[in-house]
């Protein structure tokens, strides 16, 4: 039994484009490697930037954001522990 296998310009063009997709796909990820890579490499001889001190805290009964040298919170008037303000002179 023989069998003929005939490749219209439909199925032809079907078989390109799922190629297509699979080569698209596989450029995009090598690409994104390469920007990674890029990204991380220039990152390498950067300063990171120091942290700055708090300047609010939480209260501790309503949870509402007050200076760190507040001895009574604005919100809920009840009486915190003073925490002192240490920066640098």
């Amino acid at each position: 039994m023989n069998v003929i296998i005939i490749f219209t310009p439909t199925s032809i063009c079907g078989i390109i484009r799922s190629k297509m997709k699979t080569v698209f796909i596989i450029m995009a990820f090598v690409i994104f490697l390469i920007l990674k890579t890029i990204n991380r490499l220039s990152d390498i001889g950067k300063e990171k930037e120091p942290k700055e001190a708090p300047k609010t805290r939480k209260c501790q009964y309503s949870c509402s954001d007050i200076p760190i040298a507040a001895t009574r919170c604005p919100h809920c008037t009840s009486e915190l522990e003073a925490i002192e303000d240490k920066r640098p002179e």
